[in-house]
C-alpha cells in the first residue's frame, strides 16, 4: 500500500497566520470553512452560483463512462433515451477535457453516435431539443458541448443510473 501523499497550505491573513495539513479533500475542505468563516457573505455566494466539483462529477460518471484516448466511452446507459445518452457522454468528454486526458470538451455529431450507440438520425433529431432546453451548446461546425445545465442533468442522470444498479459502483 502506498502512502496517501499530504497537502500543506499556509495561508495570511490581516494578520491571523494558519497552516492546514492532510490530504487534498480535508485541506481543501478546512480551507473552504475558514474563508466562509472570514467571509460569511461568500458562503450566500457559494450557494447562488453554481461551480461544478469536478471529483463529484468523476464519482458520478464511475462506471457509467471510461476515458479512452479517442473519447468518453459509454458502458452505462446505452440503453437510456436519447437525450440522456447524449447527455452522459457529453459530460464525459467534459470531465475528460478537465482532466486533460481529452484534448477537447467536445463532441462532433458522429462521436456523440458512436459513444451513444444511437443512430446518427436519432442524434440529429434530439441535438436542436437539447440546445433549446439550455442542455447543450453548438460551438462549431457539428461540434457540441455540454453547458451547466447538461452537468446538473447528466449527473442526475448517472445517480440515477447507480440507484437502479444499473452502474457499477
Amino acid at each position: 500500500m502506498g502512502v496517501e501523499a499530504k497537502v500543506k497550505v499556509h495561508v495570511e491573513f490581516q494578520g491571523a497566520i494558519i497552516d492546514f495539513e492532510g490530504s487534498a479533500e480535508e485541506v481543501f475542505k478546512a480551507f473552504t470553512h475558514f474563508i466562509t468563516q472570514t467571509y460569511p457573505s461568500l458562503s450566500v455566494v457559494q450557494k447562488l452560483v453554481f461551480t461544478p466539483d469536478f471529483l463529484g462529477i468523476a464519482e458520478s460518471l464511475k462506471g457509467c463512462v471510461e476515458l479512452a484516448p479517442e473519447g468518453p466511452l459509454l458502458i452505462a446507459g446505452r440503453e437510456l433515451p436519447a437525450g440522456e445518452a447524449m447527455c452522459l457522454s457529453l459530460l464525459g468528454a467534459y470531465v475528460g477535457y478537465k482532466f486533460d486526458k481529452l484534448g477537447k470538451d467536445t463532441l462532433s455529431i458522429d462521436e456523440i453516435t458512436r459513444t451513444t450507440g444511437k443512430a446518427y438520425k436519432t442524434v440529429m433529431n434530439q441535438l436542436p431539443w437539447m440546445i433549446d432546453e439550455g442542455l447543450i451548446e453548438r460551438v462549431g461546425k457539428g461540434e457540441y458541448r455540454i453547458t451547466s445545465k447538461g452537468i446538473k442533468r447528466g449527473q442526475e442522470i448517472a445517480g440515477g443510473l447507480k440507484t437502479q444498479g444499473k452502474a457499477g459502483a
